[in-house]
């Protein structure tokens, strides 16, 4: 769990985000805190629509499902920004009866990332269980040379680009579940 203050805390509360992020020269960390007025079940079901995230996150131009096997699902992810291209595969473990995931990269694949790990944590919201408290933690190692700005954009924009479409894509599904109109087959 992501440790906050009594400040960053009010902030979760009063609906707003809270990152906290980290970067050097090949590496980047951070992690974000948020509430979703959807469900804990819901925002998972959007978290595991990797078919739909090209659609939600502008720079991803590619996310294809290429294994998937009990608890583990692997995705081949293609980000576009700025004429660079950058391909990584990622492995991850999703326990149907927890209220986390983590990820990392999948070793056996080539990757354009040197490393990249991290989770998501989705609970309900102490005392609304049709709200959740959402936590995403992110550490990425760039391999070779990436220019600056975009690694920048990578670390600082990637925090936002990463959780914001889980928010509203949430709300949104929940109040088509709510007004109880035809859902999209994930």
């Amino acid at each position: 769990r992501i440790t906050l203050t009594p400040e960053e805390e009010k902030i979760v509360n009063s609906g707003d985000y809270v990152r906290k992020q980290v970067e050097n020269d090949k590496q980047g960390s951070g992690a974000v805190v948020f509430r979703v007025d959807a469900p804990p079940s819901v925002v998972w079901s959007v978290i595991r629509d990797f078919p739909s995230y090209p659609k939600w996150i502008k720079t991803l131009s590619e996310c294809e499902v290429y294994r998937k096997k009990d608890d583990r699902i692997n995705v081949r992810f293609v980000l576009s920004t700025w004429g660079q291209r950058i391909e990584y595969f990622i492995t991850h473990k999703y326990p149907a009866s927890e209220n986390w995931g983590t990820w990392t990269l999948d070793y056996s694949k080539n990757s354009d990332l040197d490393d990249s790990v991290g989770y998501w944590r989705v609970t309900p919201w102490p005392n609304d269980p049709n709200k959740s408290r959402v936590e995403y933690s992110v550490g990425i190692a760039i391999k070779g040379w990436i220019p600056g700005f975009i690694k920048s954009y990578i670390v600082n924009k990637g925090l936002s680009e990463a959780t914001e479409w889980v928010r509203e894509q949430s709300i949104a599904k929940n109040k088509t579940l709510v007004n109880g109109t035809a859902v999209s087959k994930l």
